[in-house]
């Protein structure tokens, strides 16, 4: 062939499978902000008609997108049902639902002028769809931490290219809006008790003077994620130094830090326990039921409620130790602890442990009757029980009302006293002062 290469198509023969490849075309006309058919398909043409309003077809691309999580009945579907005009791009492809089936196609843009564009749809195979799927979903998946980002122009008040991992695979991104109208659109996403603070760290004002060139502000709040189950996410707002002062842009990004904040509050929760509570017993400790004590005291003088504190000492516990080891003293601890807090705490009491083999008891709302009658059960509760390897083990009880001139001081005065009554009268026995 002498070096020639024979073409078997020529441009025009390629152009012509093309336009016979493409299902449907619809020409913009982006001045009149109206669509016309140019070519189409029964599915289309039942479903837009031969004409009508662009924004009318973006939202039908919307709604009839089965993979768009951002549907007019989820928590964010304000941003999806358009309502002006329409700036975005259109994704590359979709599944689109038409009277109960699945439709795939591809879709392009082709700018014809500054006045017109054409949208190209092509049928495509599921398997065609799902192989572009997957590459889509491992993009996402190197970004899936974050919800969504937006760009932010404070003077002109608008915001743009708000990004959601998870409709990468919509008709459309969401809309430009102005910057004002989404923080009002966006509000309801928050707690109740977070909106006022969403509202002072995005108000204008407030980011222009806190927010200075390539720095980052965070904070943590609970948002709605697209199920509309509230999450813990990172707020993050970041100046762009764009070179001109005069500017105020920004980046804006929701990162989903649930699972990591979860860890955070489960691992600080544990401390706290542990902080708050004796190791061997499990009850409150000295300075944690010493506060529960303080503040039902002034709780006591400030509302007149009636406040009774009891105390309790294990009987010869130092021969428990000499006679048996500190081990198994460890054990009678915990087992008389446990015993006198199943009951206390039935009753609506708080006991901590005081300190040694010394428990001091709380209760809200019970006259010093009531708590003689709760001691004498936890006493005859403990006298009854066999501990293993010692056998019987008593305990001294006292009891004494809070008065509404008490202060700390003399609440416990009177608690100790009563207790040293209980001892020195022979032990195993409930005294009141």
């Amino acid at each position: 062939m002498n070096g020639e290469y024979i073409m078997a198509y020529n441009l025009s023969d390629v152009l012509i499978r093309l336009g016979e490849s493409i299902s449907v075309v619809y020409l913009i006309d982006l001045e009149e902000k109206r669509y016309s058919t140019l070519k189409d398909n029964k599915h289309f043409h039942d479903a837009f008609g031969s004409e009508g309003l662009y924004i009318d077809l973006m939202n039908g691309f919307f709604e009839r997108s089965v993979d768009s999580k951002v549907s007019k009945d989820t928590p964010y579907g304000r941003f999806s049902i358009l309502e002006n005009d329409y700036t975005g791009d259109l994704a590359k492809i979709a599944r689109m639902e038409f009277a109960g089936s699945y439709i795939y196609v591809s879709i392009t843009t082709c700018e014809l002028d500054n006045r017109y564009k054409a949208i190209l749809i092509t049928e495509i195979s599921e398997k065609h769809y799902n192989n572009e799927i997957n590459i889509d979903q491992k993009i996402n998946a190197l970004r899936s931490a974050y919800l969504f980002s937006m760009n932010v122009d404070l003077l002109e008040d608008n915001c743009e290219s708000m990004s959601m991992s998870e409709i990468d695979v919509t008709p459309a991104n969401s809309p430009k809006m102005q910057y004002s109208v989404w923080r009002t659109m966006i509000l309801d996403m928050f707690l109740p008790e977070d909106r006022a603070l969403f509202n002072k760290i995005t108000d204008p004002e407030y980011l222009k003077h806190n927010l200075s060139y390539q720095k980052s502000k965070s904070i943590d709040m609970q948002m709605k994620n697209l199920e509309g189950v509230f999450i813990w996410v990172k707020l993050i707002f970041h100046r762009i130094n764009t070179g001109n002062d005069d500017d105020f842009k920004m980046l804006f990004m929701v990162e989903d830090i649930h699972d990591s904040h979860t860890r955070l509050v489960e691992d600080l929760n544990k401390f706290e326990f542990k902080a708050k509570h004796d190791d061997l017993t499990g009850l409150l400790c000295r300075d944690a039921i010493d506060s529960e004590i303080n503040a039902r005291v002034k709780k006591c003088r400030s509302e007149d409620k009636p406040i009774t504190l009891l105390m309790f000492d294990i009987d010869y516990f130092k021969q428990v130790n000499d006679n048996f080891g500190h081990s198994t003293g460890d054990v009678v601890l915990k087992g008389i602890s446990d015993l006198a807090n199943k009951q206390i705490a039935e009753c609506g009491g708080i006991l901590g442990r005081w300190g040694g083999e010394e428990f001091i008891g709380v209760f809200e709302d019970a006259d010093k009757e009531k708590v003689k009658d709760i001691a004498e059960g936890v006493r005859n509760t403990v006298a009854e029980h066999n501990f293993e390897n010692v056998g019987k083990v008593t305990i001294s009880i006292g009891v004494s009302k809070v008065n509404a001139h008490d202060t700390v001081e003399t609440a416990f005065e009177r608690i100790d006293a009563a207790l040293y009554k209980a001892k020195n009268e022979g032990r195993n026995r409930v005294c009141v002062s």
